[in-house]
């Protein structure tokens, strides 16, 4: 079994090739996209810009024009209309 965490991955036995490539192509569908995930939660929030939201997105690497700049998009095209991969 393998974990994907924040900080790497745990596996606890041996996995075979074809597990092997499942996982890389897990990983690289996880690190695309992020762009649409952070734009819809931005979209979703209403209210006033705290030192708390200004830590999540610094947590994020991601600051408060570019955030309001991907949530606008999000905003503007369907999730169905969307292309994978596009950053």
């Amino acid at each position: 079994m393998v974990d994907i965490l924040s900080k790497g991955l745990r596996v606890e036995r041996a996995i075979s090739e074809a597990e092997w490539i499942r996982l890389g192509r897990e990983i690289a569908v996880r690190g695309r996209g992020w762009q649409w995930q952070v734009g819809d939660w931005w979209a979703l929030r209403d209210g006033e810009v705290t030192a708390e939201v200004l830590k999540v997105l610094d947590e994020l690497g991601v600051d408060l024009k570019t955030v309001r700049n991907w949530a606008a998009v999000c905003k503007a095209i369907p999730l169905e209309e969307r292309v994978e991969g596009l950053s």
